[in-house]
């Protein structure tokens, strides 16, 4: 479960990446990766990853009735900010040709004043 801005997204990751620093430990960045999905399903859940990630929707409504299931020549669809984001990006099944990738960033330390 995602839960931020006072949004709740289910999200099934397939793969999870996970970058830890060793000095001192902390963990630098999370990636989570959707199992291959059509693009209804791109849609649906990248539609409340928009929420998420603080990002205005019609851009990627747009972006997902442009390139629908032709996924050779779509450029990816990415939204976000240094902290969490996500991108679409293509799976090569011509049947489930898109898969979301969900990252998480620590941000950078505050600089004292």
């Amino acid at each position: 479960m995602l839960n931020t801005n006072g949004q709740t997204v289910l999200f099934k990751a397939q793969a999870v990446d996970i970058t830890v620093l060793r000095t001192p430990f902390k963990i630098e960045e999370i990636q989570m990766k959707s199992p291959i999905m059509d693009i209804d399903e791109t849609r649906a859940l990248g539609r409340n990853l928009c929420d998420i990630v603080n990002a205005d929707p019609k851009d990627f409504l747009a972006w997902c009735d442009k390139v629908g299931n032709h996924w050779l020549d779509a450029s990816r669809y990415i939204a976000g900010n240094r902290v969490l984001a996500f991108s679409v990006r293509t799976s090569f099944n011509k049947d489930k040709p898109w898969y979301i990738n969900f990252i998480i960033q620590n941000p950078p330390p505050k600089k004292s004043e």
